[in-house]
């Protein structure tokens, strides 16, 4: 097992896409990584979030990879039957509790 961290940010108004809900998950299952970005699309648009400077735009994670978004709902299928945290176990009940086609910006560091 190779670790890797996962940070996702919630986009709710996929017409502003202001990265404001963001929770980090620390996956520590390389299958599963692979079959999260197998399915995950494209963002073309970016992500706004706030900085120290003021609003920020990206399109492009911390290794220079475009951001790419998948729905909470196959998120949270990727992670069920992974070994989780206690943290981690209450991100996926958070993905759970969100309606099935929340887009969920994958933000890989």
């Amino acid at each position: 097992m190779v670790g890797m961290s996962i940070k996702l940010t919630i986009v709710f108004m996929q017409d502003s896409p202001l990265s404001y809900n963001r929770l980090r998950l620390d996956l520590q299952d390389i299958d599963a990584f692979y079959r999260i970005r197998s399915e995950s699309i494209l963002l073309e648009t970016g992500v706004y979030w706030y900085d120290d400077d003021g609003i920020k735009k990206t399109n492009i994670d911390d290794y220079g990879v475009k951001l790419t978004y998948i729905s909470s709902h196959t998120l949270a299928k990727h992670l069920s039957g992974v070994h989780l945290t206690g943290w981690d176990a209450a991100v996926l009940e958070f993905l759970n509790a969100l309606p099935q086609d929340t887009m969920v910006v994958l933000w890989w560091s």
